[in-house]
């Protein structure tokens, strides 16, 4: 997929689904985040990633919002 799209990273593949990353402080929860290259899911003040590990929001690098798919 990612080269069908043009996609350079996991971060474009997100985009091009989701569509640009907002704002931090505007991630609701189910949104998708990103810290490094690890992407997790915003749930509330944290973030959870892969095996439950949980972090802060305010240390999050991006987020995007889930309201649907976007058809590209």
């Amino acid at each position: 997929m990612m080269r069908r799209i043009g996609a350079r990273s996991m971060m474009d593949v997100i985009s091009f689904v989701h569509g640009e990353p907002i704002p931090i402080r505007l991630a609701r929860r189910g949104d998708i985040v990103r810290r490094g290259w690890a992407i997790g899911i915003c749930r509330g003040e944290m973030a959870e990633f892969f095996g439950g590990d949980m972090i802060n929001m305010a240390v999050v690098d991006q987020a995007w919002p889930v309201r649907g798919w976007r058809h590209g």
